[in-house]
């Protein structure tokens, strides 16, 4: 006899990542619920994100209410990394509508660039940023045939200039600055981190590499996902012998990938240090 799914969820953070990893049809908890590959906030008036295929997920840039937005924030954290994410102002939208709106955020950027005097270079990243992601697009949905000439032309332009938008010593110092802005985020939540691997609180804000803790046979994630001891065992083992882990299933989450530094499991970035500090506090 198969297991009947279950629908109510433990809480938010498992409902979001529930839907991210398209672990079941539907599922529930205070407020927040998906069906199938759409996600919403309170009711169906508002849509946070919906899956346009395997590779990619359109999600809703707009805000409608202070606990809305954090549904959008855990929503957003739960997406693994190896899918798209297209900030897209309605989903039944042709691909060249979505297009076209990719694009007039590109204009609209190139403009503040223009006028600005503190965020130049800030303005012109996104705009790089996003017309990669317009090339992204394209290449997800092959849909070049449906867009107008001046749109091709459009992107063409664009990407012929994007190189050229910033330096790549601007382009390092940027990247540099968001690290050391990454770190002081760690150091401002150095004792809310201790506080959460020790059960004092539950929840820490969404930092970019998540923390782990054993509870009751069950490793937490500091995004609120769990998994199984024998299934992390199983992954350890793996990653002990040097086999590759890539594609590799620990219970609902995919291996996306693992370097030297970081371990890559649906959308979760953990430091192999964290790991390495986990099996050793496991005795493994």
């Amino acid at each position: 006899m198969e297991d009947k799914m279950r629908t109510s969820l433990r809480n938010q953070s498992e409902v979001a990542h529930y839907w991210g990893n398209q672990i079941q049809s539907e599922g529930r908890a205070n407020h927040i619920f998906f069906e199938g590959k759409s996600i919403f906030s309170y009711g169906r008036h508002f849509e946070i994100a919906r899956f346009a295929n395997s590779n990619a997920v359109f999600f809703n840039p707009r805000r409608y209410s202070s606990t809305t937005c954090q549904h959008q924030s855990l929503v957003r954290h739960a997406i693994p990394a190896n899918v798209e994410v297209f900030q897209i102002d309605g989903f039944d939208n042709s691909h060249s509508e979505n297009i076209k709106q990719l694009l007039d955020k590109v204009t609209d950027l190139r403009a503040k660039a223009c006028r600005a005097r503190l965020h130049k270079n800030f303005y012109l990243m996104e705009c790089k940023n996003l017309i990669a992601k317009i090339e992204k697009y394209l290449e997800i949905f092959h849909c070049k045939s449906e867009l107008s000439e001046s749109h091709i032309k459009l992107i063409d332009s664009f990407r012929a200039t994007k190189d050229n938008l910033l330096s790549e010593e601007t382009v390092k110092a940027i990247r540099e600055q968001q690290e050391k802005e990454r770190q002081e985020k760690i150091r401002e939540c150095k004792q809310k981190i201790q506080d959460w691997l020790s059960f004092k609180i539950n929840h820490i804000p969404a930092l970019d590499y998540v923390y782990l803790r054993i509870r009751d046979g069950i490793i937490e994630s500091s995004r609120g996902a769990r998994v199984r001891l024998e299934s992390a065992r199983m992954l350890w083992d793996k990653i002990k012998a040097g086999e590759p882990v890539r594609g590799i299933q620990v219970d609902n989450f995919t291996v996306i990938s693992m370097t030297d530094t970081i371990l890559q499991i649906g959308c979760h970035k953990i430091e192999m240090i964290e790991v390495y500090r986990l099996a050793k506090a496991l005795n493994w």
